[in-house]
């Protein structure tokens, strides 16, 4: 069927058929079913009806201007337009890509997204305004090329979630997924806060956020720059030569440097430290002031400690070697270093008992 123009019904339409679309056109009646092709040509489409959601289950749409759904709706198949808007809540019945190829231009879902499929988004943005998966966990979640996914509520899959675009936060957010990848980088939108629980994650880049926890293993690649906390439950991989900055940095598992450097600095005022074990790992550098305690050790690489060390508990310390910029403040704690080759001490004070079992260079009190 050839249509153009508004067409309102008290009942049903039910479109099995290819539909080919002669001019902007908008459906509306009180229930709408549309199972086979929709070729736009370039003009825009609009949807909705008075109940119920709308089934766009196994169709096909393509090159439609402007692609808006203004109630809930199910779909599962191809949806190409140069913009594409679901204003209500998106059930999947199928695997689903949408992509809007407008220069490229914007995909918003402006209701929740659920469905035990996969959706992949491909745009210049895509906008999770609801929970994605909520009561139906989703598949696998992918954001295609350069997508900024900009996301509200929680997002849960049973699959991977791919973010190969900037992931922004415009709410404090939960994602839960076997494997989540933030290939793009994370903006969080503000200071609001991202907990991930994932089998593994990938973090190349963090700026913005308040406090990130991930729960699972981790690779890091460049700046992971928080105004609060960060905690993984894991290991952590440095995939590159990476820079922690954080209020307190937690890790329970070994850090892997793979040959690379990880350098620690404060948000603001000093940075905690609670034990830190790495292996492989060229240098350990804290730039700034830190309160730290605990075993942190790197096994074949160096520590150096640029400003102020105060110990906030039993601390022992291993590695190559170590440097103090200044000297240490014990706060009544012991402190035990390990180093295989000669490390370099400015200075204690307030040390319950120390003990150093490699060779040490003292200068100062």
């Amino acid at each position: 069927v050839e249509l153009n123009g508004s067409f309102n019904t008290t009942g049903f339409q039910n479109y099995a058929g290819p539909i080919t679309l002669l001019g902007d056109t908008s459906l509306n009646p009180t229930q709408l079913s549309i199972g086979g092709s929709v070729t736009g040509n370039d003009h825009n489409l609009t949807l909705s009806q008075t109940s119920g959601a709308i089934s766009l289950s196994g169709s096909t749409i393509s090159s439609v201007d402007q692609f808006v759904v203004a109630t809930d709706s199910s779909i599962g198949g191809s949806i190409t337009a140069a913009s594409v808007d679901f204003q209500g809540n998106v059930r999947l019945t199928g695997n689903a890509a949408v992509v809007a190829a407008g220069a490229p231009g914007p995909i918003s879902f402006g209701g929740t997204v659920v469905g035990g499929f996969d959706l992949s988004a491909n745009g210049s943005t895509v906008t999770f305004s609801g929970a994605v998966g909520g009561t139906t966990s989703l598949g696998n979640l992918t954001t295609v090329g350069s997508t900024a996914a900009y996301v509200t509520a929680p997002i849960t899959t049973t699959g991977s979630q791919t973010y190969n675009g900037q992931l922004v936060l415009n709410n404090s957010v939960t994602a839960n997924a076997s494997q989540f990848d933030a290939l793009g980088g994370i903006d969080g939108g503000g200071g609001y806060n991202l907990a991930v629980t994932a089998g593994t994650s990938t973090l190349a880049g963090v700026s913005n956020v308040g406090d990130l926890s991930v729960t699972g293993s981790t690779s890091l690649d460049g700046t992971i720059a928080t105004s609060g906390n960060q905690s993984y439950s894991g290991g952590v991989t440095l995939l590159g030569n990476a820079t922690v900055t954080a209020t307190n940095l937690s890790v329970g598992g070994v850090v892997d440097g793979d040959g690379k450097t990880l350098t620690v600095t404060p948000a603001a005022g000093q940075i905690g430290i609670n034990g830190l074990a790495a292996t492989n790992l060229t240098e350990l550098t804290v730039t700034g002031d830190a309160a730290i305690a605990g075993s942190i050790t790197t096994i074949g690489g160096n520590q150096a400690y640029q400003g102020n060390v105060t110990l906030g508990g039993a601390t022992e310390l291993g590695g190559t070697a170590a440097t103090f910029a200044s000297s240490i403040e014990g706060a009544g704690n012991d402190l035990t270093i390990n180093f295989t080759q000669t490390s370099t001490v400015d200075g204690f004070n307030s040390i319950h008992n120390f003990t150093s079992l490699g060779a040490v260079e003292l200068n100062g009190s």
